[in-house]
């Protein structure tokens, strides 16, 4: 038999069993991890990034391409004429500069009000002595003797301590405390007593013998106590200086105790008076710093209103006059300026007494905004001005009245840019004259135009609430020799615009039809006029120089039948290099997860047909449009049909333009075309044959646009 006792898996057989059991789970454990666990290699994290690639845009102006096609039958003797007369307007030019706000002045001026004592230094009797208060007791112990002496309970008059000050003349008191701090150091009790049962009476004096306050201590102060007591100075009154104070003091009980000179000289009472909280309106006097603090506004001269502008010229003059006899700085913050470093406008001015200082700031490059989140328009620029008096070493004589008077002029301010309220301008659209716009030699003399459309398109750049159009059109007729034969009128009043902003213009499509409109073309006009007038009001924002541009088309509409289809080819467009996201162009053949082809069709006018668009990366398929070539490896088409849009019943015209949104899938091979540009896109517009006649308009399109979406799967 082995001897288990050896065996590198046994234990001892004294080991406890709950530990024999740790070491055996343990040894399985790492037994199990051992045979069982392998390591694998880490996975790396991917996603999906959705990709675009934006297709070209094509319009299709179906009256200029189908006129001379020979698939069409014209209807009615003027309808051969497809008149189409087209042109710009003189463009409306408005910056923020035009919103400028005109030269203002404005004048205030602050007092420097109660004027504050706070730091008067306290005033001091001393020590009033036995022998100052009672000096008959002297003759008891002239010759240096101690004896034994019995007070009695009797009232003392003191005579009245002159109480110097170095801080003040004399002041005229608003409101104020006194202070009062009376220790008794005699050697005997004061207060109440039968003859004088009110107690101790202290009096304050000014020079000219004026109570300025009183106090009464109605208790008994043995030797060694003392009391606080705080009294109103007398309001509205003068206080001269030097002043003085007076007691009457009772000996609150009969007191033994021993007198000599020693006593005389040592023992007694004393004073110390505070003047607290005094405010004055004039004085002459060492007067500490004085603090003002105001606020006041700048109307801004201009009936518009602010919400935020950067200023591009303008500034503020202020003159401060000191009418004070001392030295002040002021500072003055306006919170609705902000600086280039987008912190309050802030500066400050040192004006000496009696002097004026001049303070030009420039403006330029800094803002004008709401202070507050919420505050809304601004009409006015609110000025906190904080004025600091400086410490006056000498007497002064200074009054509340005494005051620092501004004057502020705000130059005309003009703007970078504007935000803010427009109570009412008026841009005055200048005279414009466009020459030799038409010859009209192949049009007969008998043929009278009818259903004339005159349609305007204005692109506004601007963001404003309202921005009506006045607008007269003249059009001139002129024979060989540059004579007037002819001339009519049409007037455009009070049409909206809608707004915009600078690269994302607002469009307005302004239509006229009727009898003043056919006048008007009839009189084959050879030259137009235009001049007139816009209003603007409401809300604006305005950045830069910004335009109003709009397009005329005056034109008859064509009527016709089309016998059989059509096909009316676009523009060939490139896709770069550029053009395509280097994610595209990178990835790998089976990242692409989904690919689509969405595209925007409107129809404005009363055929219908199909949109082919041709997608193609073979440099020798010359004609893009030449359906007889096709590289499936190298070129992909989609075709969508086109529905017509709704007509009026009674004219022919289109109504409403129809917008669809086509989604198409793309497979992986034909989107795989796009990580090798270039390629060249191009849409062919089919027209249908018609089932009786239509009317289409120089104003009629058919536009297509498209976006090719990917989905592919990155790795890191």
């Amino acid at each position: 038999m082995k001897d288990r006792s050896t065996h590198p898996c046994n234990v001892h057989p004294n080991f406890p069993l709950k530990k024999r059991l740790a070491v055996v789970l343990a040894v399985l454990f790492v037994w199990f991890v051992t045979v069982s666990c392998s390591v694998k290699e880490p996975v790396l994290p991917s996603w999906s990034v959705p990709l675009n690639v934006p297709l070209s845009e094509e319009v299709f102006v179906l009256g200029e391409e189908l006129i001379n096609d020979s698939t069409i039958i014209v209807q009615g003797a003027d309808s051969v004429i497809y008149l189409s007369l087209d042109g710009s307007l003189e463009p409306l030019e408005i910056s923020p500069t035009d919103f400028s706000f005109e030269e203002t002045d404005t004048s205030f001026s602050f007092m420097l009000d109660t004027l504050e004592l706070n730091n008067l230094d306290p005033l001091n009797t001393g020590l009033l002595t036995l022998g100052e208060i009672y000096p008959e007791l002297y003759n008891l112990v002239s010759g240096g003797q101690s004896i034994p002496f019995t007070m009695p309970e009797t009232t003392l008059v003191t005579p009245s301590v002159s109480l110097p000050t170095d801080d003040f003349r004399s002041i005229h008191i608003v409101d104020g405390n006194l202070v009062f701090q009376f220790t008794n150091d005699l050697p005997f009790p004061v207060g109440p007593n039968s003859s004088h049962p009110a107690g101790i009476e202290i009096t304050f004096r000014d020079s000219l013998q004026q109570v300025v306050a009183t106090v009464t201590v109605g208790q008994v102060l043995n030797p060694g106590e003392n009391v606080i007591q705080t009294v109103p100075i007398v309001s509205n009154s003068w206080v001269y200086s030097p002043m003085e104070v007076s007691f009457i003091l009772p000996i609150a009980q009969e007191t033994t105790f021993t007198l000599n000179e020693s006593v005389l000289n040592t023992s007694g009472l004393s004073t110390e008076i505070t003047l607290e909280n005094i405010r004055v309106d004039e004085a002459i006097a060492r007067v500490e710093p004085q603090e003002i603090e105001k606020t006041y506004a700048i109307e801004l001269s201009n009936e518009n209103a602010l919400r935020e502008a950067v200023i591009a010229q303008g500034a503020i003059e202020v003159q401060f006059n000191n009418q004070t006899p001392v030295g002040a700085q002021v500072i003055y913050e306006i919170p609705n300026i902000l600086t280039p470093q987008n912190t309050s406008f802030r500066d400050s001015v040192v004006v000496e007494p009696g002097n004026v200082t001049h303070r030009v700031v420039v403006l330029n490059g800094m803002r004008i905004t709401t202070a507050q989140e919420g505050e809304g328009y601004i009409d006015s620029l609110k000025v906190g001005y904080f004025t600091r008096t400086e410490t006056a070493n000498d007497f002064i004589h200074i009054r509340a009245t005494d005051e620092v008077s501004i004057q502020v002029r705000v130059d005309s301010l003009t703007f970078q840019s504007f935000s803010g309220y427009i109570a009412g301008e008026e841009f005055t659209l200048e005279p414009y004259t466009i020459n030799d716009i038409m010859e009209y030699d192949n049009i007969p003399d008998n043929i009278l135009l009818n259903n004339v459309e005159l349609a305007l398109t204005l692109r506004n750049e601007i963001w404003i609430e309202n921005l009506f159009l006045n607008l007269t059109i003249t059009g001139y007729h002129e024979d060989e020799n540059g004579v007037v034969t002819d001339s009519s009128k049409l007037y455009l009043l009070n049409h909206q615009v809608m707004p915009g902003t600078p690269g994302n213009p607002g469009i307005t499509t302004i239509t006229l039809t009727g009898e003043d409109v056919v006048n008007f073309l009839n009189t084959l006009p050879t030259s137009i006029r235009t001049e007139g007038y816009a209003s603007l009001s409401g809300d604006v924002i305005i950045a830069g120089e910004s335009r109003v541009e709009g397009d005329y088309v005056f034109s008859t509409p064509l009527r016709f039948e089309i016998s059989e289809p059509a096909f009316l080819k676009g523009d060939v467009q490139v896709i770069q290099e550029d053009d395509v996201d280097s994610q595209i162009k990178d990835a790998e053949d089976g990242a692409f997860q989904e690919a689509h082809l969405t595209l925007e069709l409107t129809n404005g006018t009363p055929v219908g047909g199909s949109i082919r668009l041709i997608v193609s990366a073979d440099p020798q398929h010359q004609d893009l449009f030449d359906s007889t070539y096709f590289n499936p490896q190298l070129e992909f088409r989609k075709e969508v049909v086109v529905q017509p849009a709704p007509t009026d019943p009674l004219t022919g015209f289109v109504t409403t333009p129809t917008v669809n949104t086509i989604d198409l899938s793309l497979t992986a091979e034909e989107f795989r075309l796009f990580k090798n540009p270039p390629l060249r896109i191009g849409y062919e517009l089919g027209v249908a044959q018609t089932d009786g006649v239509v009317a289409i308009r120089a104003s009629d399109f058919v536009k297509v646009s498209g976006i090719a979406r990917v989905v592919v799967m990155v790795n890191q």
